[in-house]
C-alpha cells in the first residue's frame, strides 16, 4: 500500500452499476451537496495544497495494477 497518497475514494451512480454478470455498486441516489473524507492530520496550510486525480486507467490484471502503483502513482507522489 502507498503511504504517502490518500486512501479514500467516493463512488456517485445515482443508478448502480449496470445489470452484469458481477455485481458493481448500489445505487448511491443523487449527488451529495458535501462530500465529507476523513480530516487531515497535517500541520501545511490549507491555504495551498495539491491534487492528483487519475481517470479510468484500464489496468487489465494485477501485474498491470502494479505498473501503476509503482511506476506511476509513487513517482506522482514523492
Amino acid at each position: 500500500m502507498l503511504t504517502t497518497c490518500p486512501s479514500f475514494t467516493t463512488f456517485h451512480k445515482p443508478k448502480g452499476s449496470p445489470k452484469l454478470k458481477y455485481d458493481g455498486v448500489k445505487p448511491t441516489g443523487p449527488l451529495p451537496c458535501v462530500s465529507r473524507f476523513p480530516p487531515s492530520t497535517s500541520t501545511r496550510s490549507l491555504r495551498s495544497f495539491q491534487a492528483l486525480f487519475l481517470g479510468d486507467t484500464q489496468t487489465r490484471d494485477d501485474k498491470e495494477v502494479g505498473y501503476l502503483a509503482h511506476d506511476v502513482i509513487e513517482e506522482l507522489c514523492r
